[in-house]
């Protein structure tokens, strides 16, 4: 049963990744030719605002799951409708909450942004996406919970892929037909009803009379859960950020239109690195509990390198052909001057050092040191987001700044941190791989200065894509052969062990 589940969640995940990124490229495109640059930056906007409100439900789900793992394993029901109607009861009250403060943000922002856009189009959309979000924390929290923690979060998977293909096939009708944009905010809300209806629906096929509804209860707090919060609602808030200060600073969205077509590139990429290291923390994890020391810093130092170079690889090429991409992507558009080259360079250093990071974020999670580490992310966001503030008055451009201090304080904070709670993690190699890392990407930059893309054209693009693809699988290929040279001896043996579920 586990291998199954573990094989359909996958394999249903990379669906909705491959669909995600595929849609989501055509999607903003089609948004700027025939709404323009204020509606797509309308969008994504209200988005980054309602995902800093939504921060009121962070760390429950992961609390709600983790509690739920022993009592499904034992096939105990009559504690799983405790914990479970604990979880519904608890998010009943935060979507409740959720909707009062998401018709005062759309109030607010229909009233003090200056744009083309009607105020009242402006608040119908806020609230039309905001609702939206308010069914999701009234109906699906449940659903998500159990079948987390029941090894079937292929099922949210495939909700979520009918629901995007529900929105994006609406929202292409309503380009076609020249309907008015409000429309592309009322499929948000469909595609999310006939999500929650199929939940409901596999929810009663698995679990029909078994799981008993249970009243007057309340979600029980878990050890380190006040502290995983704070570190998640640190990265979740300087993470929506941008989209946020600039309206404050601004007053209008063609701003946030740059950025988010920047942007959809880098998300994309970071959908990609989430199925790498998805699939190695449940393992590593595991691997730790079995307390095999040298194993640890074994399979730690591997992943950190793979993870590392792999990242390098993408946004080596992001770095080439980001520019030439917006030009090709945003042609036609004429409302609003797309390129601007210091901001790509900004992203690709900013996605960079983020991923410097991750594999410390995975460590910080797995050996479970929340209590540690809690206090530099939230301290270092609020200096982040008030130097996005003062230099994004300068230009907003550089309100990507304060992302990029925010990462490079975690990666760094970290490394020390683990390297002296876990003194056997030989960590001292990220060293090594920063350098390559670092060299790669400024060798990108100064061919995308120097031998830049003359007139892009799609024929063009894609040639300059594959010939930087293979030179940089090439850089980091001779790097490893000359740096690294036994990472390669683990490659072949980590892929097997992922591919057939083996411990580590």
């Amino acid at each position: 049963m586990r291998s199954s589940s573990a094989i359909k969640n996958f394999i249903w995940d990379i669906a909705f990744y491959t669909a995600t990124i595929i849609l989501g490229f055509f999607a903003p495109r089609m948004i700027l030719l025939y709404y323009g640059s204020e509606v797509n930056g309308l969008s994504a906007t209200i988005t980054q605002i309602l995902n800093i409100m939504l921060l009121l439900q962070a760390g429950a789900s992961t609390a709600a799951v983790f509690s739920l793992y022993k009592p499904v394993a034992e096939n105990n029901y009559q504690e799983i409708g405790e914990k479970l109607s604990a979880a519904e009861n608890f998010f009943k009250r935060i979507a409740f909450l959720f909707l009062i403060i998401m018709l005062a943000g759309a109030v607010v922002t229909a009233f003090i942004v200056t744009s083309g856009i009607s105020p009242f189009l402006i608040f119908l959309s806020f609230v039309l996406l905001g609702f939206r979000s308010f069914l999701d924390l009234l109906f699906t929290a449940k659903f998500r919970i159990m079948f987390t923690a029941d090894q079937r979060k292929y099922i949210i998977s495939i909700a979520s892929l009918i629901e995007q293909t529900i929105y994006y096939s609406l929202l292409f009708l309503t380009i076609y037909l020249r309907l008015t944009f409000i429309w592309m905010f009322v499929w948000y809300f469909a595609g999310c009803i006939v999500k929650i209806a199929y939940l409901k629906s596999c929810f009663a096929k698995y679990y029909k009379d078994k799981i008993p509804k249970k009243k007057n209860t309340t979600l029980s707090k878990i050890p380190g859960r006040n502290y995983s919060l704070a570190n998640e609602v640190s990265h979740s808030a300087v993470a929506a950020s941008p989209s946020v200060i600039m309206m404050i600073l601004y007053g209008e969205f063609i701003q946030a239109s740059i950025f988010n077509v920047y942007t959809l590139v880098s998300s994309s990429l970071a959908l990609i690195g989430n199925a790498l290291y998805s699939s190695f923390a449940p393992g590593f994890g595991n691997l730790i509990a079995s307390g095999d020391q040298k194993n640890i810093n074994r399979v730690f130092c591997f992943f950190q390198y793979i993870f590392t170079m792999f990242n390098t690889l993408l946004y080596m090429c992001t770095m080439y052909l980001l520019v030439p991409f917006v030009t090709l992507y945003t042609s036609s558009v004429d409302d609003a001057d797309y390129i601007n080259a210091s901001l790509a360079v900004l992203i690709v250093v900013y996605s960079m050092v983020s991923v410097y990071r991750i594999p410390y974020n995975i460590a910080v999670s797995t050996f479970g040191f929340f209590r540690e580490t809690w206090a530099q992310p939230v301290v270092t966001a609020v200096v982040s987001i008030a130097l996005s503030f003062a230099l994004g008055a300068i230009d907003y451009t550089l309100i990507i700044t304060g992302l990029i201090v925010f990462y490079a304080a975690n990666f760094i904070y970290q490394h020390y941190k683990i390297k002296r709670l876990v003194p056997y993690l030989q960590t001292e190699k990220m060293y090594k791989h920063l350098a390559i890392s670092a060299a790669g990407i400024f060798a990108a930059y100064l061919a995308s200065v120097y031998f830049p893309i003359e007139t892009p054209s799609v024929v063009n693009w894609l040639t300059a894509a594959a010939a930087a693809m293979l030179l940089s699988a090439l850089y980091i290929l001779i790097t490893t052969l000359l740096f690294e040279r036994e990472f390669l001896s683990d490659l072949r043996a980590y892929f097997l062990r992922t591919v057939f579920r083996r411990e580590i």
